[in-house]
C-alpha cells in the first residue's frame, strides 16, 4: 500500500515539522481551537486548505493526547486497509496474511480495544473523508465516531459530509459536532496580507484587500495569485463551491507560460496522488529541485514524507485535472509512456493498487487485468482486500471473457466475504458466459451465500452437487464438506458430521488453512452441543481455544468458542466461569457468522441474569440479541432467542406474558416450522404445568421427547425426561415420573448436567421430595447436590475482581452519564451494558450506580 502524508508517522511524538507548514500562514483563529465538541468536521471543497488546518490544529494538540493522523486514499476504501493501518500505528498487533484472514469485524474489535481505554485521551484525524464514500470503510468510521467522547476525539475533512453515510444528524442533536466549513475557511484581508508578505509580493494592501473580496477569500485562488503580477481578477459571481474560476485562472495565469519541461515536470507529478523521488530517479525524470522550491511555494506542490517509498511529490487535487488538460495537447505521447512506466513501478514495489490503477488510467487494461488476476487469491483469500478488489476490477473493464470469467469468480468472493449476499447473487446472474469450471464455482459460492444466511438446507444443497463435480481444490472442497456437515448436525445426523469434520480438518491442514480449520472447530462444538456430549463438548473447546490463542487473526473463532463454552460453563453451574467467557466475547458475538454459537452467548448471559433475579435485565438483553437477528437477516435467531425470552418470563411466573411473547413470535405448537414447532412444545409444556394442565402439557411433550430419543440429543431427551416426569407425577402417575426422573438423573451423571435440573427446581420440588423418600441410598447425587444448591445455607458464590471491561464501566459510572452513552462509549449495546452492571453489582454486593461507584473508590478501584 502506498502510505500518504507528513503526518501518517501516526503518534503525538511524529508530528509535522514545521518545514512541511513552511509555506502555510497559521490561523490561529481555527488552529488553535480546543473545542467542547468531540467531533470536528472541516467541510469545504478543494483548495479551502483543509489539510493544511489539519496540520496546524495537529501541532497545536496538548503534548497529553495521543494523537494519530490519516490522511486516506482510495487504497483506505477497503475496511481492512484502514482497520489494519489504524491498528498497527497505535501500538496493535494486526494478524499478517500467514495467519488466518482477520477480517473487518475483527479489526475493529481489536482496534476499539484500545482507543476505548479510559486511561488514554486519544485525537484520531482522518483527511479526506469523501475518498470512503460508498465503501464498506465509511461503515467503520461511523462507527467509530459512536465511540466520540471526552477520552475520544475526531477531527474530519472532506468536501461533503453525506448523512447517509455518517450519522451527522445523530451527532449534532447530540451537541457532539463542531463544524468548520467554507466560510470559516475562507481567508481574512488580515490573513491574505500576511500571505503578500510571506511571499515578498508586489501587490500593494488595498489591491489585496480587493483581491480577497474578489475571490471570496478561496485560499488556494488567493495564494496563486499573490505569487505572480498584481492583476485585477473579476469577481466571483458563482457559488463558493464551483471551482471553474480556479481552473480558468490556472489555465490562462500560470499553466499557458510554462514551458515544456516545467508543464512535463508537473503533468508527471500530476498523474497519480503521489509520485516518490524514486520513481522520478528510476525512470530518468529531471526534477531540479529550484523548480520544485518555486512549486512548492506556489502551494502546487507538496512534499510528503514517510512510508516504504520514501519522500515523495504531490501536486494539489484541485490542480492536477487542469494540468492534465494543458499537458494533453503539449507532452501528451510523453505522458502516456511515463504512466505505462509508472504503474510497472509500482508493480515491482509490490503496490498493486496502484499498478493497476495507472495501467487501467492507461489504457492498457489487458495488463492490469493480468497483474490483478495475479494477485486476486492474496487479495481475496490471504489478506482480505475485498474492497480493494472490487474497486480494481472496475478500473480493469471492460475485459475479455476469458479474464471476466476468472475475475469476477473472485469478485463473488470478495462480496460474500463483506456479507453483501444480494449484491453477489445479482452478479451471479449477471454471468452469461462461464466456463465448466467456472460454473462448478459458481454452485460454491451460492451454497456460501446460503450458508452465510443461515439457509444450512440450501447451502448442502448445493454443497453437495458441488462435490459431485471434479473442479475441487483443498481449500473449497473443506468449506463444501463444511457446509454439508453443518446441516448434518441441524439434522441430528450427528456421526455424519462428525465425519464430513474430519475429512474437511485434513483438507485445511494440507493446505495450512486456519481460516478453514477454525470454522470446523465451531462446527463440531455445536455438532457436539446439540448432541448433548457436554463432557467431549468441555474437552475440545479447550483445546480450540489454546490453539485460537496461539494464531493471529482468530478473535472471531475465540469469540465463538466463548460464546459455546459459557453456555457448557453455565450448564455445569460454573456461573464465574461462564461470566468470564461472556466478558471475552459479548462485545464481538454481534459481528460473528454462526448463528448458534451467537445464541449459545446471548441465552447464557440471560439466564445468569435470571439466576441473580435481574429478570429486567435479562429481557433487555433478549431483545437486544432478537433485534440483531432481525437486522441481520437470522430468522432462525431471532426465533431462538424470542423462546429464550418465553422461557425467561415462565420461570419469572409472568404465564400470560409469556404466552403473548410467543404467540407475537410465531412459536407455537401447530406450527409449520419443525424448529418452532419443537421449541414451542416445550415452552407451551411449561405454561401447561404452571397453569396446571399436565395431561395437556404430556400430550405436548410425548412426542418431542420420542424425537430426541430417536434422534440420540442427549441433552434434549434429559429436559423432556424431567418436563414429562414433572407431567406424570402431577397426574397422580408416581412409578412412571420415578422411573423418567431417574433416567434424566443417569443422562446428567455421564454428561455433567446441572442447571437443567436446577432452573426447573419450582416444578421439579415435589417430585425430588418423593424420590429421596422412595430412592434414599440408590439417589442420584445429583438430587442431593440440588437440596444443597437451593439451601437458604448455601454460602453466596465467591465472585472474581473486577475485570478491566467492568472497571472502565464503574469510571463512565462516576462521570454520571446514561447506559445509553456508556453503550456507545463503549462500542456496546445498551443490554450488554446492563448486563455489565448488575456483573458489578453483584461483584461489589451494591444495588445501585451510586453505591457502585463508593464502593469501588473505597477499594482503590477507581
Amino acid at each position: 500500500m502506498g502510505r500518504r502524508g507528513p503526518q501518517e508517522s501516526g503518534v503525538a511524538a511524529d508530528k509535522p515539522s514545521p518545514g512541511n507548514l513552511r509555506y502555510a500562514i497559521a490561523r490561529a483563529r481555527l488552529a488553535n481551537v480546543a473545542p467542547a465538541e468531540p467531533i470536528v468536521l472541516i467541510e469545504a471543497p478543494a483548495g479551502y486548505g483543509k489539510t493544511t488546518l489539519i496540520n496546524q490544529q495537529l501541532q497545536a494538540t496538548p503534548a497529553d493526547l495521543r494523537t494519530l493522523v490519516i490522511t486516506l486514499g482510495a487504497e483506505h476504501r477497503d475496511a481492512t486497509v484502514l482497520l489494519r493501518e489504524l491498528l498497527e500505528r497505535l501500538g496493535g498487533e494486526a494478524a499478517g496474511p500467514a495467519a488466518a484472514r482477520a477480517d473487518a469485524a475483527d479489526l475493529f474489535l481489536q482496534f476499539t480495544k484500545i482507543v476505548e481505554n479510559p486511561s488514554q485521551c486519544h485525537r484520531l484525524f482522518f483527511d479526506d473523508v469523501h475518498l470512503l464514500e460508498g465503501s464498506p470503510s465509511i461503515r467503520y468510521l461511523n462507527r467509530l465516531l459512536h465511540g466520540a467522547g471526552p477520552n475520544l476525539r475526531f477531527v474530519l475533512s472532506a468536501r461533503d459530509f453525506r448523512e447517509s453515510s455518517l450519522s451527522i444528524s445523530e451527532f449534532s442533536a447530540a451537541g457532539m459536532v463542531r463544524r468548520i466549513g467554507a466560510q470559516s475557511l475562507a481567508m481574512t484581508e488580515e490573513e491574505a496580507l500576511c500571505l503578500a508578505a510571506a511571499r515578498s509580493s508586489e501587490w500593494a494592501p488595498e489591491q489585496v484587500k480587493a483581491l480577497v473580496r474578489s475571490t471570496q477569500g478561496w485560499p488556494v485562488l488567493l495564494q496563486l495569485a499573490l505569487s505572480g503580477q498584481p492583476t485585477t481578477i473579476e469577481p466571483m459571481s458563482r457559488t463558493i463551491s464551483d471551482v471553474t474560476p480556479i481552473r480558468q485562472y490556472i489555465e490562462d495565469r500560470f499553466l499557458s507560460k510554462l514551458d515544456d519541461d516545467e508543464l512535463r515536470l508537473l503533468a508527471v507529478l500530476a498523474i497519480d496522488d503521489i509520485v516518490p523521488l524514486q520513481a522520478l530517479n528510476a525512470l530518468a525524470i529531471k526534477a531540479p529541485e529550484a523548480v520544485l522550491f518555486a512549486l512548492e511555494r506556489l502551494g502546487i506542490v507538496q512534499r510528503r514524507s514517510g512510508g516504504p517509498e520514501g519522500e515523495c511529490l504531490s501536486v494539489h487535487p484541485i490542480l492536477r485535472e487542469s494540468i492534465l488538460r494543458s499537458a494533453s495537447g503539449r507532452v501528451a505521447p510523453q505522458l502516456h509512456a511515463f504512466r505505462r512506466d509508472l504503474a510497472q513501478w509500482w508493480y515491482e514495489q509490490a503496490d498493486i493498487h496502484r499498478a493497476v490503477g495507472l495501467a487501467a488510467d492507461a489504457g492498457d487494461r489487458e495488463r492490469a487485468a493480468g497483474w490483478l488476476r495475479a494477485a486476486a487469491e492474496a487479495l481475496v483469500f490471504l489478506t482480505g482486500r475485498h474492497q480493494t478488489f472490487l474497486d480494481l476490477l472496475q478500473r480493469c473493464e471492460p475485459l475479455s471473457t476469458q479474464q471476466r470469467d476468472e475475475l469476477e469468480q473472485f469478485a463473488v468472493w470478495a462480496l460474500i466475504f463483506q456479507h453483501r449476499h444480494a449484491d453477489a447473487e445479482q452478479r451471479l446472474m449477471r454471468a452469461r458466459s462461464v466456463s465448466e469450471d467456472a460454473g462448478q464455482v459458481v454452485i460454491l459460492q451460492r451454497a456460501t451465500i446460503a450458508a452465510m444466511c443461515d439457509d444450512y438446507s440450501s447451502a448442502a444443497a448445493f454443497a453437495e452437487e458441488w462435490l459431485r463435480s471434479d473442479c475441487h481444490n483443498d481449500f473449497q472442497e473443506g468449506a463444501a464438506r463444511v457446509i454439508v456437515a453443518f446441516k448434518q448436525k441441524c439434522q441430528c445426523q450427528f456421526d455424519e458430521a462428525t465425519h464430513s469434520l474430519s475429512r474437511a480438518r485434513a483438507l485445511f491442514a494440507r493446505t495450512s488453512s486456519h481460516y478453514g480449520l477454525s470454522w470446523v472447530h465451531v462446527v463440531s462444538l455445536l455438532n457436539l452441543l446439540k448432541a448433548g456430549r457436554h463432557r467431549h463438548a468441555r474437552a475440545e473447546v479447550a483445546t480450540s481455544l489454546r490453539l485460537a490463542a496461539g494464531e493471529g487473526g482468530l478473535s472471531n473463532l475465540r469469540a465463538m468458542l466463548l460464546g459455546i463454552q459459557s453456555m457448557l460453563h453455565y450448564e455445569r453451574d460454573e456461573l464465574a466461569q461462564a461470566r468470564a467467557a461472556l466478558e471475552d466475547c459479548l462485545p464481538a458475538l454481534p459481528d460473528q457468522g454462526i448463528v448458534d454459537a451467537i445464541v449459545c452467548g446471548y441465552v447464557t448471559a440471560a439466564r445468569l441474569r435470571c439466576a441473580d433475579g435481574d429478570l429486567g435485565s435479562a429481557l433487555d438483553l433478549l431483545a437486544e440479541g432478537e433485534r440483531m437477528g432481525v437486522h441481520r437477516g437470522f430468522p432462525r435467531m431471532a426465533k431462538a432467542i424470542a423462546a429464550e425470552r418465553v422461557l425467561s418470563l415462565l420461570r419469572a411466573g409472568a404465564l400470560d406474558q409469556a404466552e403473548l411473547v410467543a404467540r407475537d413470535a410465531f412459536l407455537t405448537p401447530d406450527s409449520a416450522d419443525p424448529v418452532a414447532r419443537d421449541r414451542a412444545g416445550r415452552l407451551f409444556a411449561r405454561l401447561a404445568l404452571l397453569r396446571g394442565e399436565p395431561r395437556r402439557a404430556l400430550a405436548l411433550i410425548e412426542p418431542i421427547l420420542l424425537r430426541a430419543r430417536n434422534t440420540g440429543q442427549q441433552f434434549k431427551l434429559c429436559e423432556c425426561l424431567l418436563l414429562a416426569a414433572i407431567a406424570h407425577f402431577d397426574s397422580g402417575n408416581a412409578v412412571t415420573a420415578l422411573e423418567q426422573l431417574q433416567e434424566a438423573f443417569e443422562l446428567g451423571e455421564v454428561e455433567a448436567y446441572f442447571r437443567v435440573y436446577l432452573d426447573e427446581y419450582p416444578l421439579l420440588s415435589p417430585l425430588l421430595e418423593v424420590y429421596a423418600s422412595e430412592r434414599q441410598a440408590r439417589a442420584s447425587a445429583i438430587a442431593a447436590q440440588l437440596r444443597e444448591s437451593v439451601s437458604p445455607a448455601r454460602k453466596k458464590e465467591q465472585l472474581d475482581a473486577l475485570s478491566k471491561r467492568e472497571i472502565q464501566i464503574v469510571k463512565l459510572l462516576a462521570e454520571g452519564i446514561s447506559n445509553a452513552e456508556i453503550a456507545r462509549r463503549c462500542f456496546l449495546g445498551e443490554g450488554t451494558v446492563k448486563w455489565y452492571l448488575h456483573n458489578i453489582y453483584g461483584k461489589l454486593d451494591v444495588r445501585g450506580r451510586t453505591a457502585a461507584v463508593r464502593a469501588a473508590q473505597r477499594a482503590g478501584l477507581i
